[in-house]
């Protein structure tokens, strides 16, 4: 399985550390700001890119850690119907991504997330 991640702040670090500690395939981090998306994609030891022309395409999962008032901007320009798209955003519907996407979701963890706190995915 592989996993993009489109997003660099503190959910996408947080799931990115947590897929990679189970051996889930992290293919690619995007953030519109290049120096995020390397400091993130370092610690996974995966590619980064800042040009979302530049987005992996066949990927099984797109997980969209944005802030809500991004991701539809985001969906307009990226433009990859295959696969699992999923946003982490708490205001927004499933919805979002009808017409951008045949398979979507919500992830939304009831948590808090920095960026330098382990999160335990047991609990």
């Amino acid at each position: 399985m592989e996993v993009v991640l489109i997003g660099s702040g503190n959910v996408a670090t947080q799931l990115g550390l947590a897929l990679k500690d189970k051996n889930v395939t992290v293919k690619q981090v995007y953030s519109n700001n290049i120096i995020h998306a390397e400091k993130l994609g370092k610690k996974l030891n995966v590619s980064y890119i800042s040009n979302i022309s530049d987005i992996y395409r066949k990927a099984d999962i797109y997980i969209y850690a944005l802030k809500d008032s991004v991701l539809r901007s985001v969906l307009k320009k990226i433009n990859i119907p295959d696969g699992i798209h999923v946003h982490t955003g708490g205001s927004i519907s499933m919805n979002v991504f009808k017409g951008f996407a045949s398979k979507f979701g919500v992830f939304y963890p009831l948590q808090t997330f920095s960026i330098n706190k382990p999160v335990d995915f047991s609990d």
